[in-house]
């Protein structure tokens, strides 16, 4: 088209609309245009053929190469005439332009008599072109159009490329998409592309493409009026509900609008509801503006393609959205407008189910309809606007149960018993980020106070705002007020006019101020009533607004006087202006102690924190947030669950006695210990078409139950494969709109440390800055100052959380992943940011004594290592090193056999009993001063800091696991066919079939298998050629106490710390290299442990076990971060987490195939760099991950599974030979 000359004004789905505009110097001159109309003409045919060869040409080598991919065909219409381009608009300094005139209604009904692969030309242009084409009729043809066969070739010519000088492009910014403008500086476009979760809304609006036709031809004023009312009414709505307006079409349909609620950088949580509201409204408004005509809305919901779509750089470019979701809401809009019956505004069930529980809205259920290209009926619903009113806001039952965080509670609780002592007024301010339980704590806190005091409730939501009625919240709490003290009883208005004669005699004339808010404009006696002659008339608005504050707070006192009163308001981030001022200036008077007896609880999320601030607040506000939290004399952070917190609410929730260890971790996992998340996403496991869980009952004690995942991932966890679990529709649109809050530098970091997070496996959220920095995709990007500074924002706004830093370079930092949740209970450091800051220690490097007592915990046998610090009192490095090789040489004596579980499978364990030792490690510090040798702890406690923990051997990623895996291995199960591939480099490896049996009493049988010594691994297969994943593996490497024996010439016993194995080769020649193998890898092992320079393996492979509880954790925590974390060292190689896995989740999903292929193949090139230096089993280990996820296409789920429901079978089948099934499938949950 472009070369051509000709020019694309839209993308219109699956549609463009060209034209070849005459020469910009004959614009004022129509008779010279319509002489160069033909030759204009002549190059639209021309193009149109040329583009048909193409796509034939393209067709046949797609069949001559056995292409599966679809055959795309084209239908081309062409119209030649009268065309104007209007621009329309102007709200927030957005503007549209609209293309309408007789030669767009020409192509548009041409296209119609089209059929693909063909060319049509309307009668006008027939005329125009004369003999230049060859063409033959249509005989179904309405209009007189004509089937172009061929035409006469004709020069190209060039469309001439626009010079864009900085006032021009100051200019064009209102026709670029908000989305866009962060992208224009990136140097590829494939950045701009990914998949969203947002609400489709298409608008026909009320008049008709004719009077488009009319203004081109008659130049009438009021037509072009009558089109800008419309536009600016459709850009007030909109906008006022922060959507974004996508598309303008004119076509012989109509006019065309679409809208997109949930597009960057406005997405929200509840973009559903935003746009059946905005519908709503914008039906309401345009019928009073047509009453001869109505537009017809039609919406949907689900997961688009969102970005631009076009030709590359010098061509045209639009953002657009593409899916299945687009065609279907713009379907129900042509159902609406055929079928006024029905309603003006129509949806389907994704909008309904995530819109229904919204109180302003009322539905209708209208039941299916086959639409066009649809194959199934869609269940259609009519919104309606409710009729809402103000009622008093009650708020859930707070359960007192395990998960209850009971010191905020005691907190709160100790800051109301001063109140109701000393009857000075108090602030309890209550802050936390998204979905950890703010609203649940101020209600606990509620119910373990309300004896003492009257609690009224306000909510805030985010539709506040946008209401016509000031003081809404506070409405809530008058009302609630006014159902025990009605100011319609004249004793109740005669006490309070004298007190507030008392209080504020000025005030007395302004009472009736307080009439519309707390009689909620009710039909009773106005209990106040407005003396003319006593108010002057020069009194501002602004003024009245301030009595009627201070009004309020006389009434609050006065209430107050018999009985402490405690006013809790609830998500205060989304107060309107007006309750916004009264809860400052009540907050204000508290503070200079002028209200007594009154307790204030102000609940709401960080606004000093971009990502809760809500869209186009003011910064004043935020600085008026930030001085309100200055106020309060209590501040109160609601804490994250830990793991057995976690465990316990499921077990509640669920009504069971007990629940599976995998489900557990990953709810904790993948929700990072956020309440909210925890009760989406378990609910979304339940509530699945094929349900993820499974209740189980004890056959013999109905009572007895339990929940876990079904079969089928059960064994996938337990083998280590990756399962991709749903992502809820709550946490997936608030984690979007969070992301969408951050500039493109951080959001392209953010997607690269997704993907090497993803290469780790599900059960890793960890990644190496060291690794980012080779895998960024964009240069100037991944220079260190900047990536420093990026992930040191992330940080700040709780995106991610520093784990760990090193010298020892990448290797070292890969082996550092411990997992994220403690089953212990400890609490997980990953979580700190949110809840505390962490207690230094003045004076580290003075700490001069360390004991360390191992308990054993089959024998309770102690032994003590000291650690004498004495020679290094400034190296805090050599200190922790001290510590960590205190630990490992203790383990190294500790006795690593186990007693064999005769109940276990022989490919598979049921359970991951791993060694554990009870760590009791005692630190005393001295000061360097002069006085005494103790120092004191914020507790109050003596300077001797005691803590303990459970210490295992096989809690991390380079950690071997040893047979049957592990609960907490984070290292990802490989898949047959990377195992099956040749290392690229010289590393041991070995393939082949032997025969496997286990030492145990009842089975002595053996096994064929095929085995893969792989990154000293042994992993085995019952059939390579059907599994898409190993039946198992040991892993061989230090602190497992793996012991090798030959049994004769052809048989090797392998001995681990769960069970034994005897191997037995055909050939003595091959079992003695699979002797060699095993043998060198555990050689190889040792010496890296004794070796000066050892540089991934040793030391902090140990130390990464460690995972203190409360003062430990903080005081080692500590140590690390005062000498590594600054921001000018950049010499180490920092590690980093994502604070909950569906953040992670959430940006690897909607990063589109392509962005991650590229991502995963310039980390594996990444990875071969460092491998031709030096060979690392864990590197080697994450580039097999890239390559695999890196391919061309994407991975398929289905035969995985079938796999594993088969494998269930036979599981369940051994499981019944072996041991007594206890508990089956409790058919009614």
């Amino acid at each position: 088209i472009i070369a051509f000359g000709g020019d694309v004004v839209k993308f219109a789905g699956d549609a463009l609309l060209c034209v070849w505009p005459p020469d910009p110097t004959l614009f004022d001159d129509l008779e010279k245009q319509q002489k160069d109309l033909e030759q204009l003409t002549h190059l639209a045919t021309r193009c149109a053929l040329d583009i048909q060869t193409e796509y034939n040409d393209n067709r046949k080598q797609q069949k001559k190469n056995g292409a599966e991919d679809p055959e795309l065909r084209v239908k081309l219409g062409i119209g030649a005439g009268k065309c104007s381009l209007l621009i329309v608009g102007g709200k927030l300094g957005r503007c549209e332009y609209l293309v309408c005139g007789d030669a767009l209604m020409q192509a548009f009904k041409c296209e119609t008599d089209c059929l693909p692969e063909q060319v049509v030309i309307s009668k006008e242009a027939r005329d125009v072109l004369g003999d230049l084409c060859q063409h033959k009729g249509i005989p179904t043809s309405k209009y007189g159009n004509v089937l172009v066969t061929s035409a006469k070739p004709i020069r190209r010519e060039h469309f001439e490329k626009l010079n864009v000088t900085p006032e021009l492009a100051n200019k064009m910014k209102g026709y670029i998409p908000s989305a866009v403008r962060p992208h224009l500086d990136m140097p590829s476009t494939l950045w701009t592309g990914e998949l969203r979760e947002v609400t489709v809304l298409f608008i026909s609006l009320p008049f008709e493409a004719e009077i488009l036709e009319d203004l081109v031809k008659n130049r009438q004023s009021n037509v072009l009026y009558t089109v800008q009312k419309n536009i600016k009414v459709l850009q007030n709505v909109i906008y006022k509900y922060q959507g974004s307006l996508n598309k303008f079409l004119v076509d012989d349909k109509g006019s065309t609008v679409m809208a997109v609620f949930g597009l960057p950088p406005v997405a929200h949580s509840n973009d559903p509801v935003r746009a059946v509201l905005a519908a709503l409204e914008l039906n309401k408004r345009f019928s009073r503006l047509s009453k001869h005509s109505y537009a017809a809305l039609g919406l949907a919901s689900g997961i688009v393609f969102s970005g631009l779509i076009g030709g590359t750089f010098g061509t045209r470019r639009e953002y657009t959205v593409l899916g299945s979701q687009v065609n279907l809401a713009a379907r129900l809009m042509g159902l609406a407008k055929k079928n006024a019956h029905l309603g003006h505004v129509i949806c389907d069930r994704s909008v309904y189910e995530k819109a229904q529980k919204e109180i302003r809205i009322a539905w209708s259920e209208l039941g299916t309809s086959l639409l066009k290209g649809l194959e199934e009926p869609v269940e259609i619903f009519r919104p309606m606007l409710a009729n809402y009113e103000i009622v008093p806001f009650k708020p859930g039952y707070a359960k007192n149960l395990k998960t209850s965080d009971y010191d905020s509670i005691n907190k709160a609780s100790l800051c109301i018993d001063k109140a109701l002592q000393s009857r000075e007024a108090q602030i309890i301010f209550v802050e936390g980020e998204i979905a950890v339980g703010k609203s649940t704590l101020l209600a606990q806190i509620k119910a373990s106070n309300q004896h003492k005091a009257w609690f009224l409730w306000g909510h805030a939501d985010c539709f506040h705002s946008l209401s016509k009625l000031n003081y809404v919240v506070w409405r809530q709490v008058m009302l609630e007020f006014s159902q025990k003290y009605s100011l319609s009883l004249r004793r109740n208005r005669f006490q309070l006019q004298t007190w507030v004669k008392q209080r504020r005699p000025d005030l007395e004339k302004y009472l009736y101020l307080l009439t519309d808010i707390l009689e909620m404009g009710t039909e009773l006696e106005v209990p106040f009533k407005k003396n003319i002659n006593a108010i002057s008339p020069h009194v501002s608005k602004e003024t009245l607004f301030q009595y009627r504050h201070d009004l309020l707070i006389c009434l609050l006192e006065w209430v107050s006087r018999k009985r402490l009163l405690a006013i809790v308001l609830d998500e205060i981030q989304y107060l309107d202006s007006r309750d916004w001022q009264l809860t400052r200036r009540l907050s204000m008077l508290i503070h200079k102690k002028v209200v007594k007896n009154v307790v204030l609880l102000l609940g709401g999320m960080p606004m000093d924190n971009r990502r809760y601030v809500p869209h186009f607040t003011q910064p004043k506000r935020i600085f008026e947030y930030c001085d309100l939290r200055s106020m309060a004399q209590t501040f109160v952070s609601p804490q994250l669950w830990t793991w057995h917190q976690t465990k316990e609410w499921i077990i509640n929730s669920s009504d069971v006695k007990d629940c599976s260890k995998h489900l557990v971790d990953t709810v904790y996992f993948e929700c990072g210990g956020r309440p909210g998340f925890c009760t989406e996403f378990l609910r979304a496991l339940k509530d699945a078409k094929e349900p993820w869980v499974q209740v189980l009952v004890n056959k013999s004690d109905q009572s007895d139950k339990i929940i876990t995942f079904n079969e089928t991932i059960e064994e996938k966890l337990k083998v280590g494969v990756d399962v991709p679990f749903p992502i809820p529709p709550y946490i997936q649109s608030i984690t979007a709109a969070h992301l969408d809050c951050i500039g493109t530098e951080l959001v392209m970091c953010m997607k690269t440390a997704a993907v090497i997070c993803k290469a780790k496996g599900n059960r890793s959220r960890q990644f190496e800055e060291e690794m980012l920095r080779g895998t960024h995709p964009v240069e100037g990007m991944a220079e260190k100052h900047k990536l420093r500074k990026s992930l040191s924002e992330l940080r700040n706004m709780g995106f991610i959380v520093f784990i760990d830093s090193t010298s020892r370079g990448l290797a070292h930092a890969t082996s550092l992943r411990a997992p994220s949740m403690n089953e212990d209970g400890t609490h997980n450091r990953s979580n700190d940011h949110d809840t505390s800051t962490p207690r230094s220690i003045e004076n580290v490097t003075s700490l001069t004594n360390i004991s360390l007592a191992f308990t054993k915990k089959q024998d309770a046998t102690t032994t003590t290592v000291d650690i004498d610090n004495k020679n290094t009192p400034k190296d805090t490095d050599m200190f922790v090193v001290n510590l960590r090789n205190a630990v490992t040489e203790r383990d190294d004596t500790v006795d690593t056999t186990h007693e064999h579980d005769h109940e276990r499978d022989d490919d598979h364990d049921e359970d991951n009993e791993h060694k554990q030792l009870d760590v009791t490690i005692n630190i005393q510090a001295t000061s360097n001063e002069d006085g005494p040798d103790t120092t004191t702890t914020e507790g109050g406690e003596d300077s001797l800091v005691s803590f303990s923990k459970k210490l295992s051997t096989n809690n991390h990623l380079d950690s071997p696991m040893g047979v049957g895996g592990g609960d907490n291995n984070n290292d990802p199960m490989p898949s047959t066919l990377s195992l099956l591939q040749v290392p690229a480099i010289d590393v041991p490896y070995k393939k082949g079939r032997m025969f496997k049996r286990s030492v145990a009493t009842f089975n002595f049988s053996e096994k064929e298998r095929y085995f893969v010594f792989k990154h000293h691994t042994l992993y085995w297969f019952k059939d390579p050629g059907k599994e898409q994943y190993p039946v198992n593996r040991i892993k061989f490497g230090p602190g497992l106490g793996i012991k090798l024996r030959r049994e004769d010439e052809n048989q090797l016993k392998v001995q681990t710390s769960r069970k034994n194995y005897v191997l037995r080769a055909e050939k003595s020649k091959d079992m003695n290299e699979w002797y060699e193998l095993f043998k060198k890898a555990l050689k190889g092992d040792k010496e890296t442990l004794n070796s000066p320079n050892a540089n991934a393996n040793s030391i902090m492979d140990h130390s990464a076990k460690i995972d203190f509880t409360t003062s430990g954790s903080d005081l080692l925590e500590s140590v690390e971060n005062e000498h590594s974390d600054s921001e000018g060292d950049y010499s180490d190689c920092h590690v980093y987490e994502f604070s909950y896995g569906f953040l992670r989740d959430v940006i690897y999903e909607q990063m589109l195939h392509a962005q991650r292929q590229q991502l995963h193949n310039q980390a594996k090139k990444y990875i071969d760099q460092l491998l031709s230096k030096s060979y690392d089993r864990n590197l080697a280990l994450l580039r097999e991950r890239h390559q695999e996820l890196g391919s061309e296409k994407e991975p398929s789920r289905k035969k995985e599974d079938e796999l594993f429901v088969s494998h269930s079978k036979l599981k369940k089948k051994r499981q019944s030979k072996y041991m007594p099934n206890m508990y089956v499938q409790d058919i009614k949950k």
